[in-house]
């Protein structure tokens, strides 16, 4: 964890109940972590970007 602390933009998400394979072990909680982190890089574009 220590490694991604020089990284500007950075988060750590938890998973209960998963250890190294987070995809196979919590299918369900993985695919919601990882839809609130692109929403909220998409909000962070703003509505107009990727249109140029």
């Amino acid at each position: 964890m220590e490694s991604c602390q020089h990284l500007a933009q950075h988060r750590l998400e938890s998973i209960p109940g998963a250890a190294h394979h987070a995809l196979l072990e919590r299918p369900e909680a993985y695919g919601a972590c990882l839809e609130r982190v692109l929403q909220e890089h998409e909000s962070a574009r703003g509505p107009m970007a990727g249109m140029e």
